[in-house]
């Protein structure tokens, strides 16, 4: 039965979004539940009804009020049915009057298909590659997003099929016609079949939009105006104040303002191009904007393209600072008509490389001609052999996928003059050695290379010495650092008994019902039993990822937890490495790291990028106590939190678990995973199997008899290569085999 708050009980049912389950689809309700929206705003309470029941519709808000998916959901739905129907070619258009709001519509739409995989769409844009549009657009995208002008011109081409459009969208009606694409938009609803659905949205109206509304739509229209009994212009919740300065202070006022801040993210207006940019030269070179350090001492050398071996905390921005140095690179190869890549950037993860690529695709916005592509495992690699063979300019990968393409023809790698290893320490960890080697033995020598890792160790200095330049940039932004860990994070430990870590976690995550944060393990057996647990047995919203998922599984997690303003994710130490979540408020680390090194990086998910907060707590059995000294010699200093002496009782939710079968094999594989993960512990005097209570331990997963398993001590199982080359190299010590019954 669902659980009703005081606060649900206050919204009128008719506002939930779950309300349109008869008119939405699953698939639809499931991602803006992953976008962590559960309640329409006014005007999408308004104007969804009549949308999903395709009519017209003229719809005025205040902006920020929720408009786009007010379209965006009908838009998708409407996709549907023209599917289910075998209509062909593009179903639905979205006119938005900039570039901007066209990119960030086209943002919230991917975000809203997520589980509709065969829901195609295209952005097309002035300013972006003309061919490449209109190769997509050949294809029949069901939904395109667009600006007047190129939209238009690709109505006047054989290519683009626009005669099954059932759906238009004019956002912001009114600015396009201030930008003066009042004859465009004629045209191309001249050009539109006449039996169509338009919704026009505005946060205003004027006569040449009412004449809009006359020529383009229905007779029989849904007008809606969600401000009209409403005594403010602007939405509720903005504090909003002016100030009176003298004309002559205005530059020195706005100087103060950005000083005061600086740690926050603003947007300053001004009336002409050219006051912005004088602004921003003034503010930029002559005052000393803040530059974060990792970008002040990589920058000026990547991009007098010397080689680069960067050290620096988790979240210190070091991603910039080897994507910028890389596409100015391209421009330089374009500029000497250089064909085939340019660029390789490999990442240890596809989580990580995914993430690296997003970045790129916004720092590349305004470079119409350079071309990327992702190049990951558990892809469509043939699709991946099409990019490459167009001679793509920037390619992000993985070593292993990345190696299967360099022996195949399509890919010219021939002219790259720059390689990218990012994560390096782990490149090496996840057991991608072998193919890195092979991967450096073909590229061309005489070529650029910029290593960055979070740690160092003698299997990155022996790549240096084989991968790069005699003359090396080594910058290390932490040597003068008395922390390991960045400032703004909060950090500490709780001891728990065995038995009761459980419990533990289940009051945790009452207690932080209302952040986002992450909960690591050990195993991916582990994350699966206290995902179960927990989201079956007690209710909680929690998300869990680890490495044996399917990609688009992992995708789908990933996305739907940056979206999300308040959930747990479970995870391995997949999840560790390298991704940019914003807002993470928590990491917990139920099960403690391996070293110092893993233990940073985990806690690199939160309080990232300057002037960021966040917090870590680390969960111990009394028997490792000593593993937060051991943080203390590698400078992660951490306080100590209470421990709890009470806790909710689990024993009857447990008993319910239980009595499932599959439940409880699955806890006997969480714990035979939890054991075998210390196999690869390197500090064995304290994770130690000898001295532990395994009784208590098999309590922990909810079993009243610990099951048999065999644990190789220094070694791994041969199906676990990776974590097999992980123990030998990080310990060379003999094997020493313990059955535990």
């Amino acid at each position: 039965m669902e659980e009703t708050t005081m606060e649900d009980k206050s919204i009128n049912p008719r506002k939930k979004f779950k309300y349109l389950k008869d008119q939405v689809s699953a698939a639809t309700l499931e991602a803006v539940k992953g976008m962590g929206f559960k309640i329409m705003t006014d005007i999408q309470a308004e104007v969804l009804p009549a949308a999903l029941d395709e009519a017209d519709v003229v719809a005025t808000a205040k902006t920020g009020s929720g408009k786009t998916l007010a379209f965006l959901i009908p838009a998708v739905e409407t996709v549907i049915k023209c599917m289910e129907k075998q209509i062909q070619g593009t179903c639905c258009i979205i006119i938005s009057p900039t570039r901007e709001l066209a990119i960030q519509t086209y943002s919230v739409l991917q975000e809203l298909v997520i589980h509709h995989g065969n829901i195609t769409s295209a952005l097309v844009i002035g300013g972006e590659n003309r061919k490449k549009q209109s190769l997509e657009l050949s294809t029949g995208v069901h939904i395109v997003v667009a600006t007047p002008g190129r939209l238009f011109d690709h109505m006047r081409t054989k290519e683009f099929d626009y005669r099954n459009v059932c759906c238009l969208v004019l956002d912001e009606a009114d600015k396009i016609f201030q930008y003066g694409f009042e004859e465009d938009l004629k045209q191309i609803i001249n050009r539109l079949p006449k039996h169509r659905q338009t919704m026009l949205f505005s946060a205003t109206q004027s006569e040449r939009t009412d004449a809009l509304i006359k020529s383009a739509m229905k007779e029989k229209v849904h007008n809606i105006n969600t401000d009209e009994d409403n005594l403010r212009a602007t939405v509720e919740g903005l504090k909003q104040g002016y100030a009176v300065c003298e004309t002559e202070y205005r530059l020195w006022w706005l100087h103060k303002l950005l000083k005061k801040t600086r740690n926050s993210k603003i947007m300053v207006f001004f009336s002409s191009c050219k006051s912005v940019e004088f602004h921003h030269e003034f503010f930029s070179k002559y005052c000393e904007a803040p530059v974060l350090c990792i970008h002040a001492e990589v920058l000026p050398a990547a991009l007098d393209e010397a080689d680069v071996v960067a050290t620096a905390k988790t979240g210190s921005g070091k991603t910039l600072a080897f994507l910028i140095p890389a596409v100015e690179t391209v421009i330089k190869c374009m500029e000497k008509q250089i064909q085939g890549t340019c660029c390789i950037i490999i990442s240890p993860t596809r989580e990580l490389a995914i993430q690296t690529y997003s970045v790129l695709q916004e720092l590349v916005i305004h470079h119409g001609n350079i071309t990327s592509a992702l190049v990951i495992g558990g892809e469509n690699r043939k699709k991946q052999s099409l990019e490459l063979s167009t001679g793509v300019h920037i390619v992000v990968a993985t070593p292993g996928r990345l190696f299967d393409h360099m022996r195949t023809k399509e890919f010219d790698y021939r002219n790259v003059c720059c390689l990218v290893l990012d994560e390096a320490d782990k490149i090496f960890q996840y057991g991608f050695e072998e193919d890195l080697k092979q991967i450096i033995n073909r590229l061309p020598k005489h070529r650029q290379t910029m290593l960055f890792s979070a740690t160092q160790s003698e299997r990155t200095d022996a790549l240096i010495k084989s991968a790069m330049k005699e003359k090396v940039h080594n910058i290390n932004t932490d040597e003068d650092n008395l922390r390991a860990t960045v400032e703004g994070l909060k950090q500490g430990y709780a001891v728990c008994e065995t038995e009761y870590r459980l419990w533990w976690l289940h009051k945790l995550l009452k207690k932080t019902r209302n952040s986002k944060i992450m909960v690591f393990f050990s195993s991916c057996k582990s994350v699966e039993f206290h995902h179960e647990f927990f989201s079956k047995y007690c209710e909680a919203p929690v998300l869990c990822i680890h490495g044996k998922m399917s990609q688009s599984d992992r995708t789908d997690v990933i996305s739907n937890f940056y979206n999300a303003e308040k959930v747990a994710l479970f995870c391995t130490d997949l999840a560790a490495r390298g991704l940019d979540i914003p807002a993470v408020d928590w990491i917990v680390q139920f099960d403690p790291p391996s070293d110092a090194n893993e233990y940073i990086h985990r806690v690199g998910r939160t309080a990232r990028g300057m002037g960021a907060e966040g917090n870590a707590v680390m969960l111990l059995r009394p028997d490792e106590i000593e593993f937060v000294s051991y943080l203390k010699e590698s400078k992660i200093f951490l306080d100590k939190y209470e421990s709890w002496d009470k806790f909710s009782n689990l024993q009857p939710k447990l008993d319910a678990a239980m009595s499932d079968p599959q439940f409880l094999e699955l806890a006997v594989e969480a714990f035979q995973g939890y054991m075998r993960a210390f196999e690869v512990k390197k500090l064995k005097h304290i994770f130690n199997l000898i001295t532990m209570d395994v009784d208590a331990v098999a309590r922990s997963f909810g079993l009243k008899e610990r099951p048999d398993v065999d644990v190789r001590i220094g070694f791994s199982k041969k199906h676990r290569p990776r974590k097999r080359m992980a123990a030998k190299l990080a310990e060379q010590s003999t094997e020493n085999i313990k059955r535990i019954k």
